[in-house]
Formats: C-alpha cells, sequence, structure tokens
C-alpha cells in the first residue's frame, strides 16, 4: 500500500507514504508451543504492509510437512528475498525480506563473528514509484561486542553504496539495554527513535525489535501489535511504522 499525497505548501512535493514492519516469526513456533507457519502468516497479512522483514524465518527441507519460499511469496503476495544464515534440523533459517516493490539492487552482508552464531543482513534498494529507497533487515547477534561490530559493519555498507537516498533499517537488534554502545552508534546515525516493548509476546518487557529511518523526520508512526495473534503466532511482537519521503 502506498499512498501519494500533493503537499499544499511551498515546496509542491508530492510524498511517498509507506508502511514498514519486522517480525520475529521464532521458526513459525507460537507460545503454545506449535509450528504453524499459516498463523504467522495470517499475523504477516494483517499487518499489510509495503515492506517486512523477518527472522528467524525456517524452510523445511526434508520431512512432510515442507515449507517454502515459493510457499511463503504465494500466501502473502510479496517478492520474497531470502538471506538464510544456517541449517537446523532439517531447515534453512534466517533472516527474508517481503516488498511489493521491485528491487534496484541487492546485496547480503554476513555480519558473522567468529565463534558466534552466523548473522547476516539483506540491504535491498527499492523502487517506490520511481524513487530509491533502501531498505537493511538484520538479526544481531545475542553479546554486546558482537551487536557493535555488526552495527559498526551495517553502517560502513551505507557510507560505501554509491546510490545516496532515504534509509529504512529494521530487526531483532536483541539489544535491552537503552545506555548500550550499539544504540549510542545508532543514535548518533539515525537519530533517537521510540522502541516499543515487544519480548516476550505474552508479556512484553524488552524492546529487542527495532525500526530506525534516515532521514530521522521521514518516520511519521510506529506503533507494535498486540493483538491476540500477534501475541500467540510468536514470542516476539510485530512492530509497524508509516514512513514519508519527499522525494
Amino acid at each position: 500500500m502506498v499512498k501519494e499525497t500533493n503537499l499544499t505548501g511551498r515546496s509542491g512535493l508530492i510524498v511517498h507514504s509507506i508502511t514498514v514492519a519486522t517480525y520475529n516469526v521464532h521458526e513459525w513456533i507460537g507460545r503454545d508451543g506449535q509450528q504453524q507457519p499459516s498463523r504467522a502468516i495470517r499475523m504477516i497479512n494483517e499487518l499489510d504492509a509495503d515492506v517486512i522483514v523477518l527472522q528467524e524465518v525456517s524452510f523445511s527441507t526434508k520431512g512432510t510437512h515442507l515449507f517454502t519460499i515459493e510457499d511463503l511469496s504465494l500466501q502473502t503476495r510479496m517478492l520474497v528475498v531470502p538471506g538464510l544464515t544456517l541449517t537446523k534440523k532439517e531447515a534453512r533459517f534466517g533472516n527474508v525480506l517481503m516488498a511489493r516493490h521491485s528491487l534496484i539492487s541487492l546485496r547480503k552482508l554476513d555480519l558473522s563473528i567468529r565463534a558466534r552464531e552466523p548473522r547476516g543482513a539483506i540491504m535491498a534498494t527499492l523502487d517506490i514509484h520511481g524513487s530509491p529507497c533502501m531498505v537493511i533487515g538484520t538479526h544481531l547477534g545475542l553479546q554486546k561486542r558482537e551487536r557493535c561490530r555488526q552495527i559498526q559493519m551495517i553502517l560502513g555498507e551505507i557510507e560505501t553504496h554509491p546510490m545516496k537516498c532515504p534509509i529504512i533499517l529494521m530487526g531483532d537488534f536483541n539489544e535491552w539495554n537503552a545506555a548500550s554502545g550499539t544504540l549510542r552508534i545508532l543514535n548518533r546515525y539515525f537519530g533517537r527513535t521510540p522502541a516499543p516493548l515487544t519480548y516476550p509476546s505474552c508479556f512484553p518487557i524488552l524492546s529487542l525489535d527495532r525500526i530506525l529511518v534516515h532521514p530521522r523526520k521521514s518516520l511519521q508512526k510506529l506503533v507494535v501489535s498486540k493483538s491476540l495473534l500477534a501475541r500467540l503466532a510468536s514470542d516476539h511482537l510485530p512492530v509497524r511504522a508509516t514512513v514519508r519521503f519527499p522525494f
């Protein structure tokens, strides 16, 4: 869903509004312990976002209950870009970026730190009605130094990117300390951004899942879904934002 509005101010610019979301689907396992991709997909469709990044996505490679990238695309009617990082129990596991807009460019970043779980990020430049917008989806590590290094790697890639355009960074940052070095680095680039409580979904007390936008003024609205479905389908709540860019 993309909305266009003619501004009546002095600039006379056309503003594009898009909705974006981030959601850790916990390998499709809900709070009841049941692995049900269809339930999480209902939640994804309920978000009704133009761009969504998912973490802890599991695509089974064997067995009787196969769930594929093609299944996810067909059931959401979105382009699906996988950024899978490892194999777990006969399934490919990692990040996914989903969009209703065409790709201009795509990079997959390896954020793995030695002796830690493999991590990555998907860096996609999308065509939003003829104007570029960079979207980055990631799932950071569990250790403080690991996360700090991974964010530095992402920002380094942003700085070297030849196309200068608005940037949306989303994902599960695994960062619960508001005074952490990771967030200080991010705040310098993106500005301070609201961070709703998202984990655990039954009674959230930690702000693990975040949406950051550069320039900061383009972030218009940020909410966390607290529906019954959201509380059941995963151990994380999804976050949704409205982003406006005067191109």
